[in-house]
């Protein structure tokens, strides 16, 4: 029986997945084995921001990327805007359904292109611990510099074409982290390839994810602000209020 594809909403411009993270999983999958190139990313109110100011990140965000529903602040705003629930999937719920689909399948080549020389390889042996059934897994650790370089996105797009894997998980933080799979996808040929921010951290449990409750109530943005204030209060400050904006502005003109 043929897969039915999956199901998105409309959303302040851009098309985002409105399905569970097992689903997309299987789609997922489904579309490595046919050898289809698709990637993904985490949409969320301060990516939205961002790149309503950055033409190359909005353009990769409504035409070459799927989006998932990353925070509570979207699935907010599509409530107001659309009148109906969204499934939110956050980058760990995705990452998780995803390696799990593809063990069960006792197949994947896995790269992880992100992290720190100094734990990146307890990320894998977790990893490996966690999804027996993948392939191959291996990393490549860019060089942590606030923009890759040219020569910097050559040497990792020969790095991917060498090892040539069906899944490749980036977090070297957004947006840098969206604008280097727009460029891996050109030089590349790679089946999946999602952006998945600080899932790294979260999973090797470098970064606390915070009780089940808060993540369930929607309130991991709070939870993380209190843990990291210097790195995440522009995103809750600024881009929230801008983001909220937005959200009114589009409402009073369907009004």
């Amino acid at each position: 029986m043929r897969e039915l594809p999956l199901r998105h909403v409309a959303l302040l411009g851009y098309r985002v997945i409105d399905e569970p993270p097992e689903r997309i999983a299987k789609v997922v999958c489904d579309r490595i084995q046919a050898r289809a190139e698709h990637c993904f990313s985490c949409l969320n109110p301060h990516s939205i921001v961002v790149a309503r100011d950055d033409p190359t990140l909005q353009s990769f965000f409504r035409t070459q990327s799927e989006l998932l529903c990353d925070g509570v602040g979207l699935s907010i705003a599509n409530r107001i805007l659309n009148r109906r629930s969204i499934n939110r999937v956050w980058g760990q719920d995705f990452f998780l359904a995803v390696s799990r689909e593809m063990s069960a399948r006792r197949s994947g080549r896995v790269l992880f292109l992100g992290g720190h020389p100094d734990w990146i390889q307890d990320l894998v042996a977790k990893y490996r611990q966690d999804f027996p059934g993948l392939t191959e897994i291996s990393t490549h650790v860019p060089p942590f510099k606030s923009e890759f370089s040219p020569a910097d996105i050559e040497e990792m797009a020969r790095a991917v074409s060498a090892f040539n894997p069906d899944i490749l998980w980036i977090g070297v933080g957004s947006p840098k982290q969206e604008k280097l799979l727009c460029e891996l996808q050109k030089r590349c040929h790679v089946p999946c390839g999602a952006a998945i921010g600080a899932v790294f951290d979260f999973y090797c449990g470098r970064v606390k994810l915070g009780p089940k409750w808060i993540r369930d109530a929607g309130l991991l943005w709070a939870y993380r602000l209190i843990k990291e204030p210097r790195r995440l209060w522009r995103r809750t400050f600024l881009s929230a209020p801008r983001f909220a904006g937005q959200v009114f502005l589009q409402l009073v003109r369907r009004e």
